[in-house]
C-alpha cells in the first residue's frame, strides 16, 4: 500500500554516490572516489563504519567525471563506469572506461573503453553486460552497447590504447588518450577533422535525441509478476524521464534490438532500476539535473503489471522483405491488416569527431533526410497476435522507425512507436 510510506537515512557524507549494490545483505555504494562498503555494527538501521572497499580509480577535478552505476556478475565481480568530460582540464587513463573489481575488492582492471557519459548499465542472468551512452563528440546519438572485455565503443579520445588512425591522407599509430601523443601529432581528439580509426564496436541499439537525449541505466525484469515483459531488458532515460522495453534478437551471430517507449511518464529523470525480491515488481529511481524534462528533484517509483491487456510488442524481426511483430494480446483483424495503420521511416547516423550526427538517408548517400518506406501488405496470424508487414526496399539501417495505430481485439487503441537498429536483415520467414 502507498498510503503510508516511511524512509530512513542509512548513510550520509558520500562523494557523489551514483551506484548501489546489495550483496548478501551488505551495502556497497559507488562514489566518485571509491566503492564504500557500509556496516551497521549495532543493528540500529544506520551505518556506523564506512569501509574503503576499493579506491583504485583516479579522481580528477574535471566537471562531470562521475563514477556511474554498480553491478555484479555471477562470479561476484563488480562493474561500474567512469565518465569522460571533454575537454578535460586533467587527463587520466581512467576516463571513459568500464571498470571490473574483484569480489574481495583487492584487484581492479579497465574492462572496456571508448565511452563518454555511460550513465548506467545492467548485467543479465547470463552475464551479458549492457552499457548506455549519449550524444556528443564521436557519439552520433544515444545508444545501448553490449560490451565485451577489451572492447572499444567509439569515443576516440577515451580509447586508452594505441589505434591505427587516418588523418590528412596518412595512416599512423598513436594512443589518442595520451596528451603527449596528441601534441606530437598535432590533434586535439574532438571537433571537426580529427584522426579517425577504421571502426569501433557498434551498439545493439540507437535512439534519436527526440526519444532519449541522456540515457540512464538498464534493469532486467527477472520476475514472474510482469506479464508479457517477464525477463525482458528495460532501458531508462534520464533526459526524457521515460522507460523503454528492449526487444533483443540474435541475428547472424550478433545481437540487435528494438526499443519501445512504454508510455509511462515520471516526474524525474530515470537512472537506476531493480526488481524487488519481496514483491517481484520493478522499482526505478532518478533525479533532476542537467538537460532533463524532470519537474521534481528526485523520486522512487514502483512500476507493476496490472494484469490487464498491455497490447505491447514482445518480439521484433526485421527481414529482407519487411517486419514481423508479435504482440502480447490479440489485435483487431480489420485495423491490423490495413497497410494504412502503419508508417515506416529509416535513417543512418554518421560517426565522426563532431558533436552528434544529423539523420542521413539510407537510399540517397549524403542526403540529410529520413527515407519513407511503404507497407504494401499487412497479414495477421490465426491467433491475432503476430503481424507480418511486407515493406518495399528494406535495407540495413541504424534506425528503423515503425509507427502503428491499431485496435486491440478488445477495442482498445494500440498506438506505439518502435525504434529498431537493424544492421543485419534476416531471410524472410525465419
Amino acid at each position: 500500500a502507498l498510503g503510508r510510506l516511511e524512509w530512513r537515512r542509512f548513510a550520509s557524507g558520500l562523494f557523489q554516490g551514483q551506484g548501489l549494490r546489495i550483496v548478501r545483505d551488505q551495502v556497497y555504494v559507488l562514489g566518485r572516489d571509491q566503492i564504500t562498503r557500509l556496516h551497521d555494527l549495532n543493528g540500529d538501521g544506520e551505518a556506523d563504519f564506512y569501509e574503503n572497499f576499493n579506491n583504485d580509480t583516479i579522481v580528477a577535478a574535471n566537471p562531470a567525471e562521475y563514477c556511474l552505476d554498480l553491478q555484479t556478475d555471477r562470479a561476484g565481480n563488480f562493474y561500474f563506469g567512469k565518465a569522460a568530460p571533454w575537454h578535460p582540464h586533467t587527463t587520466t587513463p581512467h576516463q571513459g572506461v568500464v571498470f571490473r573489481v574483484s569480489p574481495d575488492g583487492a584487484r581492479s582492471e579497465v574492462f572496456a573503453t571508448g565511452f563518454r557519459a555511460q550513465n548506467g548499465m545492467a548485467i543479465s542472468p547470463r552475464d551479458e553486460i549492457t552499457v548506455s551512452d549519449n550524444q556528443g563528440h564521436w557519439m552520433p546519438a544515444s545508444k545501448l552497447n553490449l560490451i565485451q572485455r577489451g572492447g572499444f565503443y567509439g569515443i576516440v579520445p577515451t580509447a586508452q590504447r594505441e589505434l591505427e588512425l587516418r588523418w590528412r591522407g596518412t595512416n599512423f599509430i598513436a594512443n589518442p588518450s595520451d596528451p603527449a601523443a596528441r601534441e606530437r601529432h598535432g590533434f586535439t581528439g574532438f571537433g571537426p577533422n580529427q584522426p579517425t580509426p577504421a571502426g569501433y564496436d557498434k551498439p545493439i541499439a540507437w535512439l534519436p535525441m527526440t526519444m532519449d537525449n541522456s540515457s540512464g541505466g538498464q534493469v532486467w525484469a527477472t520476475t514472474d509478476k510482469w506479464g508479457p515483459l517477464n525477463d525482458q531488458l528495460l532501458f531508462t532515460s534520464y533526459g526524457k524521464c521515460a522507460l523503454f522495453a528492449t526487444l533483443l534478437r540474435d541475428v547472424g551471430g550478433r545481437k540487435q534490438a528494438a526499443m519501445i517507449p512504454l508510455g509511462l511518464k515520471f516526474d524525474t529523470g530515470i537512472m537506476r532500476g531493480r526488481v524487488n525480491p519481496r514483491d517481484g515488481q520493478v522499482y526505478v529511481a532518478g533525479m533532476r539535473g542537467w538537460l532533463t524534462s524532470a519537474v521534481r528533484a528526485g523520486g522512487l517509483y514502483r512500476v507493476r503489471h496490472t494484469g490487464k491487456p498491455a497490447h505491447l510488442p514482445v518480439a521484433f524481426v526485421a527481414s529482407k522483405t519487411g517486419v514481423e511483430l508479435k504482440f502480447s494480446d490479440p489485435l483487431d483483424p480489420k485495423t491490423a491488416t490495413d497497410p494504412e495503420s502503419y508508417g515506416v521511416e529509416r535513417w543512418n547516423y554518421y560517426w565522426s569527431s563532431n558533436y552528434g550526427s544529423k539523420h542521413y538517408s539510407v537510399s540517397e548517400r549524403g542526403a540529410v533526410k529520413h527515407d519513407a518506406l511503404t507497407v504494401t501488405v499487412a497479414r495477421l496470424s490465426a491467433d491475432g497476435r503476430t503481424v507480418t508487414l511486407d515493406i518495399a526496399d528494406m535495407r540495413p539501417s541504424d534506425q528503423l522507425l515503425l509507427k502503428l495505430n491499431l485496435d486491440g481485439a478488445d477495442g482498445a487503441l494500440v498506438s506505439r512507436e518502435i525504434y529498431a537498429t537493424v544492421p543485419v536483415l534476416e531471410a524472410a520467414g525465419k
